[in-house]
């Protein structure tokens, strides 16, 4: 939620809180056995493939709470690409891929 509402930079305490976001799609598809999602929006960039991957160890040892939906979608998903979205100059675009069983 945190990713959506204020941003991801923001939640981690890299970037400034985001004053509004204009604009956040979603689009799914199917390209041949694979499902593919993009998320664009027109936040501040931010990249969450610079997130280190935490230590799980450390994560459970200190009872943490939250901050894992980088780790999970990067375990999950089988490729991860984020690029300023082709039709929309200034907008941020993350583009997540499954493939799926046969």
């Amino acid at each position: 939620c945190c990713n959506v509402h204020g941003g991801a930079g923001w939640c981690f305490g890299i970037l400034p809180p985001l004053k509004k976001m204009d604009y956040l799609d979603r689009i799914s598809d199917f390209e041949e056995s694979q499902f593919v999602v993009t998320i664009e929006d027109n936040a501040m960039p931010f990249n969450p493939l610079n997130v280190p991957s935490p230590n799980m160890v450390d994560y459970f040892r200190a009872y943490k709470s939250g901050g894992l939906g980088i780790h999970i979608v990067r375990t999950v998903m089988d490729n991860i690409i984020y690029t300023p979205s082709p039709t929309h100059v200034g907008y941020n675009a993350l583009t997540l891929r499954k493939q799926l069983p046969l």
